[in-house]
């Protein structure tokens, strides 16, 4: 959903939360959003292959492609203009960013802060079972008159997140941090099975919207340096 790129570590919130009791409705709405989205479609995707461009309300403008291993949360994403390009990698302990695309030189980043974006990424809060996690409803938001049922998304040890669905079509319309910032999603198609927002626009940052989105098979790409160098 979220684009693994610099738009995404822009908006995450500062506290942690850690995983409680279910709450029934929160993982019925959760589930009845996926099964408006795709359905078992979902549990079908193992790489998920993305390209798209970013223009931030700063002015600069740059493009991005990621891959996220739905399985495993691991990542790795391209980001640039121009001839610049900027590389990151979450091999599902340690996270790493490089102006090379072999990583070396390289800098660390904070591995939780990669998971946590890696989680919203690949719909993480789709997948309970595989990825752990409370879910408690808190009630009924509107937007410009349309009602939505609100989620409040805690992942074991990563940090919370507030999902709103839409009553009527049960789509995703917004997710939001608890530092303020939310993402607003549009522009639903139908890839592989499965459909997706591809705008997306964070308030007081900047608006994203995806080019391509292509579903490859598990190998298809590595998320280990180990095996690069």
């Amino acid at each position: 959903m979220r684009k693994l790129t610099p738009l995404l570590l822009v908006l995450i919130a500062a506290a942690r939360s850690s995983a409680g009791e279910p709450d029934e409705k929160g993982l019925e709405i959760i589930a009845a959003a996926k099964v408006a989205t795709g359905g078992t479609a979902w549990d079908a995707i193992q790489v998920w292959h993305e390209t798209g461009h970013a223009l931030l309300h700063s002015g600069e403008a740059f493009r991005y492609e990621h891959w996220a291993d739905f399985q495993s949360l691991k990542t790795r994403n391209e980001s640039g203009q121009g001839s610049e390009r900027r590389y990151g990698i979450f091999d599902g302990h340690a996270a790493y960013e490089s102006k090379n695309q072999n990583f070396e030189p390289r800098t660390e980043l904070d591995a939780k802060l990669m998971e946590f974006g890696a989680y919203i990424v690949c719909y993480g809060f789709f997948f309970p079972k595989r990825f752990e996690a409370s879910f408690r409803f808190e009630g009924t938001r509107t937007d410009h008159g349309v009602p939505y049922d609100v989620v409040r998304v805690a992942p074991t040890e990563l940090y919370p997140i507030d999902v709103w669905v839409d009553q009527k079509n049960h789509r995703i319309f917004r997710v939001a941090y608890s530092d303020g910032h939310h993402t607003d999603f549009s522009d639903y198609r139908t890839v592989g099975g499965v459909t997706v927002p591809f705008h997306s626009a964070d308030a007081g940052v900047g608006t994203a919207r995806t080019d391509s989105i292509a579903f490859e098979p598990a190998g298809s790409i590595s998320f280990s340096l180990a095996r690069e160098q």
